[in-house]
């Protein structure tokens, strides 16, 4: 479970990644124009995907790194909420948390399982087929087999309707969140809920088998005596993973510590990682982009609130002026100047939160779009699957309680082999990398 008290963070990077010959960590950036751009990303994917690093994450200081295991053991499920910036996170720390696990359709559900292709979910970048408007996981004990993966919606109708209400008419979402009741039987899952406007979450619609014991408490998977923790009968095949396997029980230390019981707790809280929807709200010019987290997380518990909530900050959307996307009076405004006011609400209440804003700054070349690390209509190899990974690893360090920061450029000593060795290494093979 989170702990109340904030504490500074302190920061890591990725060793050896090579200088950016493109203009990054600039506010000017705002302000760019797309024929600038596209040659800014274009320089931008040479130098990082020709030098050929392993993108292993360390910190000059001591820091401890969580690892998926740790994340996996502490908590009985994650819950991301929110638009595309959190949809690509989403699927990032799900692979993470997953280790080996494989994923497959669910063979019952009406949405994804009636055509099933199991391989298009083996990608380091979410399908759009899965991604567009959200997917719950649900894993068993076992890391040998799959993981079962579901639709939010009851069948394809249900999924067009809701989809073009989220795309056209996203302030009529009611803040129902659709988490599947497989969740009930699982014994880790990662949920995607979808949103595209800063409207009030709901989190009393999640399946009952994971509400609160009484106000203020976390929400948690609440199995009966005797549950298995399966992930689902759906079909498929097996995954590898004894080592996954090997590793979630390992890190009953770790869950006990987080926890607050010896050994592996029975009631594991429930994660919550979400963002405001910030950059949708700047373009609607919604007055609702001036209090993004007291909109979306006013049905919170103020106690969950700081217990079991990790929010990201909005960031990014430097072509959206030049593209005449903020009209009238948010003509001028960007992502640093709405996350102030973000910030300023979250601390005052004690709710974890990352710094998003400053990393899409620092990176921000390598955002094809301006927007998004990854997206679902542009090849895997194209895109920089590892920068959502990174953004999921902040997450899981405010969940831990060990946060940490991008370090800015040029800001870190050189490291040694002991920090190396408590590294993570984010290199992906295949379609993450060139």
């Amino acid at each position: 479970m989170l702990t109340a008290a904030l504490s500074a963070p302190s920061c890591v990077r990725f060793e050896n990644c090579p200088t950016i010959n493109a203009p990054s960590n600039d506010p000017a950036l705002y302000r760019v124009k797309n024929k600038d751009w596209k040659a800014y990303t274009e320089r931008a994917r040479t130098d990082v995907r020709g030098a050929h690093f392993d993108w292993l994450l360390v910190g000059d200081s001591g820091e401890v790194l969580a690892r998926p295991e740790e994340v996996r053991a502490a908590f009985s499920g994650v819950i991301f909420v929110g638009d595309s910036q959190i949809r690509e996170v989403a699927w990032a720390g799900l692979k993470m948390l997953l280790g080996e696990q494989k994923l497959r359709f669910y063979k019952g559900d009406q949405v994804f399982g009636r055509k099933p292709r199991h391989s298009q979910l083996q990608g380091h970048c979410v399908p759009q087929s899965v991604g567009k408007t959200g997917f719950t996981a649900t894993c068993g004990a076992d890391a040998a087999v799959a993981c079962d993966v579901h639709s939010p919606f009851d069948n394809a109708t249900h999924a067009e309707k809701m989809r073009k209400l989220l795309l056209t008419r996203p302030h009529e979402w009611d803040g129902t969140l659709r988490v599947s009741p497989h969740v009930c039987d699982a014994d880790f899952f990662v949920s995607y809920q979808a949103t595209w406007g800063a409207n009030p979450v709901s989190p009393d619609t999640i399946p009952r088998c994971l509400h609160p014991a009484r106000p203020g408490a976390p929400y948690r998977l609440h199995r009966p005596h005797g549950g298995k923790g399966g992930g689902g009968k759906g079909g498929g095949g097996k995954g590898g993973g004894g080592a996954a396997a090997a590793a979630v029980a390992a890190a009953g230390s770790a869950a006990a510590v987080a926890s607050g019981g010896a050994g592996a707790p029975r009631h594991r809280p429930v994660l919550w990682i979400v963002d405001g929807c910030g950059l949708h709200e700047m373009e609607f010019c919604s007055e609702l982009r001036h209090g993004l987290p007291n909109s979306v997380l006013s049905r919170f518990h103020p106690q969950v609130l700081r217990s079991s909530v990790v929010y990201q900050t909005v960031g990014a959307g430097f072509l959206m002026p030049d593209a005449k996307r903020y009209k009238g009076a948010c003509a001028s405004l960007d992502a640093d100047q709405v996350a102030a006011t973000e910030a300023a609400w979250l601390d005052a209440r004690g709710v974890r939160r990352y710094n998003y804003t400053s990393l899409a700054l620092q990176y921000a070349p390598l955002m094809f779009d301006a927007i998004h690390y990854t997206y679902y209509w542009v090849p895997c190899t194209k895109t920089f699957p590892e920068m959502t990974r990174l953004v999921a690893q902040l997450a899981f360090q405010q969940a831990l309680g060990r946060p940490v920061d991008v370090c800015p450029p040029g800001a870190a000593a050189p490291v040694d082999d002991a920090a190396r060795a408590r590294g993570l290494k984010f290199r992906l093979d295949g379609q993450g990398q060139m």
